[in-house]
């Protein structure tokens, strides 16, 4: 049996066969970073390897993630500050990532309390290489940090860093079991933003009031905005021709559809190329042009259900190559099959004698919800019946009203949401644009003087763009 090694014996591993490399790796020293944990000690071997330091700078910060032992965790934070400086000096070039990891080296002396050494780290950080480039996502990050460290917040997580959503997570100590108590300071960080936000929404919502009144008068609002001054603008007016600039978006997304020439110039995919936040105005309005253009387009195909009968069967190889054709035929062959199943049923639902002597016996079922299944075939077709039977009359009630119905489903156990004709026209647009409330203000209904000026401008867009063949930069 082969003997245990004495301890002099095992004091150093033999390096590897590597050129260059001379050294034995102490073992002893790697035995003594185990209660460390596996990171710092795969740091320490690649620190003893001479591997990049974007490697040993991950493996540190990996280190910090690994445990939830607060003490232990404070002396991972102590040695990424230590070795992580010189680690991101050592990276090959200035760019976003580097500039992101010296931010988490600011981090981690802020979760240290050492607020002074923190300031002065996020003071040298060098943005000048950022200002040009469009993708650079650090300079938030870095205005939150600076406030996170003016309230001397040495929280795991600095309030004023974390996106709205966590912040219930973490004021209200729900992330305990995993990331340890809510500190003091993150206590107090925590009522500094949940104040500031609640004053900022009340703001938000007096400008909004104001606003509203300015886009009451859609021709002295568009002078207003026109006038080129934004930087003199106050918050009441930069509200204002926010509104404007939206009532222009919409005013082109329902001028477009009936411009084939300006839609392609608009609405192409080479135009559609640029950032996506500075022309968000431009995809806004060509979502809500490309919805009204496949509305119609499905309305072309349910007038020629002779077309779907042939069409609907063999929707997967008509549209294997063409996900835009996919998506319009799904929706329509499942309105053209809905509809055939309603004609099948329309002779049952419509004649009560009829209904009588084949459905009497379900009648349990025929009341019940979807939760009650398993129903015979004659089941099933006396439930669609009913349901169909008592959701038509409640549509043509509601209709006789004068009000029109959302999500009409004639099968629906539910009756049919009906409201008026402005409630259903305001609803229409907030779906074109995915949910988007901002239009649900009555100055941005067809005919309001808003309007009116919008489409005007719209149309000079319009124009402009075929004289110069392309989409304008801006509004």
């Amino acid at each position: 049996m082969r003997k245990k090694a004495s301890g002099s014996a095992i004091s150093t591993i033999p390096g590897p066969s590597l050129p260059g490399f001379r050294h034995s790796l102490p073992i002893r020293e790697y035995r003594a970073l185990k209660r460390e944990g596996a990171y710092v000690q795969a740091w320490w071997i690649a620190d003893q390897l001479g591997h990049s330091p974007m490697s040993r700078f991950a493996l540190l910060q990996r280190s910090i993630w690994a445990t939830r032992d607060p003490a232990l965790r404070q002396r991972l934070i102590a040695r990424f500050a230590e070795h992580g400086p010189a680690l991101v000096a050592q990276f090959p070039q200035e760019d976003m990532r580097k500039r992101y990891s010296q931010l988490l080296v600011v981090n981690a002396l802020r979760e240290l309390g050492r607020f002074h050494e923190a300031l002065a780290a996020l003071d040298a950080i060098d943005f000048a290489a950022a200002v040009n480039n469009p993708g650079e996502s650090n300079y938030g990050y870095a205005d939150q940090l600076r406030l996170a460290i003016g309230q001397r917040d040495d929280g795991r997580f600095a309030v004023e860093t974390l996106p709205r959503q966590w912040i219930s997570l973490i004021c209200n100590n729900a992330w305990n079991f995993d990331h340890g108590p809510t500190s003091p300071a993150n206590k107090a960080s925590c009522k500094i933003r949940r104040d500031r936000e609640e004053q900022e929404e009340r703001d938000r919502l007096l400008d909004e009031i104001a606003a509203s009144e300015l886009a009451k008068d859609g021709p002295a609002l568009a002078a207003k905005c026109d006038a080129n001054d934004k930087e003199n603008r106050d918050r009441v007016k930069r509200h204002a021709c926010r509104n404007y600039t939206l009532a222009i978006e919409k005013a082109l997304g329902e001028q477009l559809p009936d411009d084939p020439e300006a839609h392609a110039l608009f609405c192409s995919e080479e135009a559609m190329r640029g950032d996506a936040e500075e022309d968000y105005w431009l995809r806004s309005a060509c979502r809500y042009a490309r919805g009204t253009l496949q509305d119609r387009e499905e309305e072309r195909l349910l007038a020629d259900p002779a077309r779907l009968a042939v069409v609907c069967p063999q929707k997967e190889e008509v549209t294997k190559n063409d996900a835009r054709l996919d998506v319009i035929l799904s929706r329509v062959c499942a309105t053209y099959e809905l509809d055939q199943v309603r004609a099948a049923l329309a002779p049952l639902a419509s004649d009560v004698a009829a209904f009588d002597r084949a459905c009497a016996k379900f009648r349990k079922t025929n009341s019940a919800g979807d939760e009650v299944y398993r129903l015979s075939e004659a089941g099933a077709q006396c439930r669609w019946a009913w349901r169909m039977r008592k959701n038509e009359r409640a549509r043509a009630a509601a209709e006789a009203k004068g009000l029109k119905c959302l999500d009409y489903d004639v099968f629906s156990h539910d009756r049919p949401n009906c409201v008026s004709p402005e409630e259903h026209a305001r609803e229409m647009v907030r779906r074109i644009y995915r949910g988007d409330e901002r239009f649900h203000h009555s100055y941005f209904n067809e005919g309001s003087s808003l309007m009116e000026v919008a489409h005007v401008r719209a149309a000079a867009i319009i124009a402009e763009a075929k004289r110069i063949g392309r989409r304008p930069d801006k509004l």
